[in-house]
């Protein structure tokens, strides 16, 4: 189950917000006010962000991460759920609405967190029914099944 990896307090439902940096800077703060990164890794992940259109991995959700040395405490997954979503500059798969920000402690890890994201995501059905949710009750829901 992905509630596994994110749980509860690392969930944010946003009605909108003014661009991919302050997508990627809110699904950061919720990993830094849990002990997860350094301040500094919210920087890195924008700056990934603004150079590697990659991080955008699938229609409307996007994975902002950096590398395990640019300020990972200890391995951990948030996500930001924004309404009305937001462009991150991706042709095809604009606007994003799931944004789920990474750290993983080393490459390892990180390698698990991708692969735990990647096997959810590949059921159509949980992807149309994530990119319809109302509210924060409704993804903890949905993540728990």
């Amino acid at each position: 189950m992905l509630i596994d990896f994110i749980p509860e307090n690392f969930i944010k439902v946003t009605k909108s917000v003014k661009d991919f940096k302050e997508a990627v800077r809110e699904a950061g703060e919720i990993l830094l006010s849990n002990g997860i990164i350094e301040e500094v890794y919210i920087e890195k992940m924008i700056e990934v962000a603004e150079t590697q259109k990659y991080i955008v991995i699938a229609p409307h959700i996007a994975m902002p991460h950096a590398r395990p040395e640019d300020g990972v405490i200890k391995n951990g997954m948030s996500m930001l759920y924004i309404k009305e979503g937001v462009d991150f500059g991706h042709s095809e798969h604009d606007p994003v609405k799931v944004v789920f920000a990474l750290a993983g402690k080393d490459h390892d890890s990180h390698l698990e967190l991708l692969s735990n994201l990647c096997e959810v995501l590949d059921d159509d059905d949980f992807v149309k029914r994530l990119l319809n949710i109302k509210n924060k009750e409704q993804i903890i829901k949905l993540l728990s099944k």
